[in-house]
């Protein structure tokens, strides 16, 4: 379903979705090492870890699935003193859209460099719900 929007994610869209949904940008800055992934938070370097996961649901949508995830990385409580000199910094700028300021369904559209490098959809809605599938529908339509 996404993957011709990769290519297709312009400034005449992202201006677009800004006009349509309430628009928050968010700067992260990633350290990639061989161990895993640390981020940045307040001056402190904090791992990521994993989080396995037992299920995978498909949500139908369109002609193909969406895949339905709880968070893949979790925080790890203490922050880190040290990490591997052999990382790779990625600063990220995340964009994120919803209707409204409490809105239930974000679109993220994560740019390094002036790339999309990731796309993704959050919500608190179930996926049965029609909200949901309203503001999918709403989403897809304007990002193609």
């Amino acid at each position: 379903m996404f993957e011709d929007i990769n290519t297709n994610i312009n400034e005449n869209i992202i201006n677009k979705l800004k006009d349509n949904f309430y628009f928050n940008e968010i700067q992260d800055t990633l350290l990639l090492c061989e161990d895993g992934l640390y981020k940045i938070i307040n001056d402190q370097i904090y791992k990521f870890s994993l989080v396995e996961q037992n299920e995978i649901h498909k949500i139908p949508f369109k002609n193909t699935f969406l895949i339905k995830q709880n968070k893949p990385f979790k925080k790890n409580k203490y922050s880190e003193n040290w990490i591997s000199p052999n990382h790779e910094i990625l600063h990220t700028k995340n964009l994120v859209f919803k209707y409204g300021e409490k809105g239930n369904t974000e679109l993220h559209l994560i740019f390094n460099d002036k790339h999309l490098i990731d796309l993704f959809i959050l919500s608190k809605l179930d996926e049965k719900q029609y909200s949901f599938q309203e503001d999918l529908e709403l989403f897809y339509k304007l990002i193609q």
